[in-house]
């Protein structure tokens, strides 16, 4: 569990507060027994690492460590890792370009575009994580289908298919949502997904 997370100098970066050497003992907090222990280092996390929505090198460098909890059935709050990998990719996605699609550039450089390639890469195990046993871990994982899955069509597959088998009004709200941000981003899935949307505003059920 965590391999390598101690051969990242992570000393040598920073985050909202300065020095981010602590993320190696935040990431293990994660995992801790104590629920209480498992507050403090979310917290410091969202205040520190990912400060009002910033993705800091150190963010990024997080990924793979934060994307092992998460699938990892042994981990305790996985939904709560995977609501903040969602939020760390939305963030970036949001930072990282400019409305007409260029890249946005910063100095010094944050980890956005590097947080965005970790989560497209592994789009497809969002849609694992949103058929989860855990609805909690599936609620969280939603929006990750609409963000990084860029398959168009495995993606529009999954919603359609969760939209039919959830019964919670937040989990269905969220595949709606995540939709409607797939056709956005995806021109391949546009049409399926509008003309899907469109039937279900009309009253054609959960088709």
């Amino acid at each position: 569990m965590l391999d390598g997370l101690h051969d990242i100098d992570w000393a040598s970066m920073e985050h909202a507060y300065g020095s981010a050497e602590e993320v190696p003992a935040l990431l293990w907090a994660l995992r801790s027994p104590e629920a209480d222990e498992r507050r403090k280092a979310l917290d410091r996390f969202y205040s520190a690492v990912h400060h009002q929505g910033s993705v800091y090198p150190p963010t990024a460098a997080s990924l793979p460590f934060l994307f092992e909890l998460a699938v990892d059935g042994a981990t305790p709050d996985r939904a709560a890792v995977v609501a903040l990998l969602v939020s760390i990719g939305q963030e970036s996605l949001d930072r990282d370009f400019e409305e007409d699609g260029t890249e946005t550039e910063y100095y010094p450089p944050t980890g956005c575009a590097q947080a965005v390639a970790f989560l497209r890469e592994r789009g497809a195990q969002f849609a694992e994580l949103a058929r989860d046993p855990d609805p909690d871990v599936r609620l969280a994982a939603i929006g990750g289908l609409g963000l990084f899955l860029d398959d168009a069509d495995r993606a529009a597959e999954v919603l359609r298919a969760r939209l039919a088998a959830e019964r919670g009004i937040a989990a269905r709200l969220r595949i709606v949502e995540a939709a409607a941000t797939l056709a956005l981003r995806l021109p391949a899935a546009s049409h399926q997904v509008t003309e899907w949307l469109a039937g279900l505003a009309a009253g054609g059920g959960e088709r």
